[in-house]
């Protein structure tokens, strides 16, 4: 597959995944709220979640019809630069919506157990991620003086920007943080169903599920 075609590849990606987020929403919003009439903090902040990465997702859908996907070379001043724009609120809304994700996510599990050692690992895992994710948010957003100064490629705008070795290093900290949260979310629900009284084949599923719900 060439060049020329990845700006499909990350449009259909969007799109389906957009799909996605807003049907399990829908379904997930009518089950707690109608069906168990238990709609939480966790699923408001799952809402914003979804709200979230449907802005991201429509930044990515413009981005690409400017050129996001091609190559540099193919594409004029004025298409780049409007690329390079759509692909820094694209950044912005992904640090937005990640960080909201994990909270939605530690919320939920919160909601389950009540063992406080694994109470106190949540409140550290989603500590940890609105911490990281607000610093990788400001750094992103302030990286560039003025703002402008990003999206600029005829120097017309001037600024100044920070170096780009170092929102590498951010973005590769920031990448390992959000994996550890991870893996401490998909570990927590073996943990919470391990002192249940049912069979081991019982406790498989209904980790499954938690580890589903969570997701």
């Amino acid at each position: 597959m060439n060049d020329d075609n990845r700006g499909s590849m990350v449009s259909v990606s969007a799109i389906v995944f957009t799909a996605l987020s807003i049907f399990t929403m829908l379904l997930r919003g009518y089950v707690r709220a109608y069906m168990l009439r238990s709609f939480g903090f966790d699923d408001w902040v799952m809402l914003l979640t979804v709200v979230l990465f449907v802005i991201y997702s429509v930044f990515a859908l413009l981005g690409v019809q400017a050129g996001i996907g091609r190559p540099i070379s193919s594409l004029t001043l004025e298409a780049a630069s409007t690329a390079l724009k759509n692909w820094w609120f694209c950044t912005l809304f992904y640090s937005l919506s990640s960080t909201a994700l994990k909270v939605a996510i530690g919320s939920f599990l919160l909601r389950v157990t009540k063992v406080e050692v694994q109470v106190y690992i949540l409140w550290a895992a989603m500590a940890l991620s609105v911490a990281f994710g607000t610093s990788f948010f400001f750094f992103y957003l302030f990286r560039c003086s003025p703002f402008a100064a990003f999206w600029d490629t005829t120097g017309a705008v001037g600024g100044t920007c920070i170096p780009t070795v170092y929102l590498t290093n951010m973005t590769y900290a920031h990448a390992a943080i959000l994996c550890v949260v991870d893996c401490t979310f998909a570990i927590i629900p073996s943990f919470i169903v391990r002192g249940l009284q049912i069979n081991r084949r019982s406790k498989a599923v209904v980790c499954f599920i938690l580890t589903l719900g969570a997701a």
